[in-house]
């Protein structure tokens, strides 16, 4: 692995097994994308579809293994100051 500079966009709070799990939403700051993304509701505007699909693949991600789906607290990002 590697350390890269990243912009934090924002935090998902997962639920898992009964403990808050925090995903931080980030982006390469070397991405081409990084100068239009300042935080997670920028995603819908600047692509389209790529956050629900985000929550959905954290909520499902673990059944593939027989467990149960995620919860979160909410489907909608905490900002990014909150995640910083």
């Amino acid at each position: 692995g590697e350390v890269r500079p990243v912009k934090v966009l924002g935090d998902l709070e997962l639920i898992d097994q009964g403990e808050l799990d925090h995903k931080i939403l980030v982006i390469d700051a070397a991405d081409p994308l990084a100068a239009r993304l300042n935080s997670a509701s920028d995603l819908e505007t600047v692509l389209p579809g790529v956050l629900p699909k985000l929550v959905e693949w954290l909520k499902m991600y673990k059944t593939t293994d027989g467990k149960a789906v995620n919860a979160l607290s909410s489907d909608t990002p905490t900002s990014a100051a909150k995640a910083n």
